[in-house]
């Protein structure tokens, strides 16, 4: 919703000018590093205290994507829609937690990783200028 359509958002100045040149024109507002970490270490402080079962299961690189996915959820969706969209974030999240700790599941990962690494699936498989042969174009230099 814009300003206008809420309410005054700056107060007004009546009887107060500036005096002086002209303020200087900025390309892009200034962003502090400061300020952007405040935030990080919040959301990171937040999902750590709200999620500490997915979050001690996390290494530092999935701590980051976790954050990383819920800050573009917050960014990427309508403001009424934020909500649910930093909650599918968590859902996922959690529910791959919780798959990660059925019993058998470090097993059922190996096995599915050979298969996947294998010819077991009954699928050859090709390689980029057996494909492009395959669909008629040149192969690759």
């Amino acid at each position: 919703m814009s300003p206008a359509t809420k309410g005054a958002v700056w107060r007004s100045r009546k009887g107060r000018t500036r005096a002086g040149r002209p303020a200087a024109r900025m390309e892009q507002p200034p962003t502090t590093d400061q300020f952007v970490d405040a935030i990080m270490a919040g959301l990171r402080r937040y999902a750590a205290e709200q999620f500490p079962d997915v979050w001690e299961e996390l290494t530092e690189f999935g701590r980051q994507e976790f954050v990383g996915e819920l800050v573009d959820a917050f960014v990427g969706a309508a403001p009424e829609d934020r909500n649910m969209a930093m909650g599918e974030v968590v859902e996922a999240w959690v529910r791959t937690w919780l798959i990660r700790q059925a019993p058998g599941y470090p097993e059922a990962r190996e096995r599915a990783e050979r298969t996947a690494a294998s010819e077991d699936l009954g699928e050859k498989t090709y390689t980029l200028d057996e494909l492009r042969a395959r669909i008629g174009l040149s192969p690759t230099a």
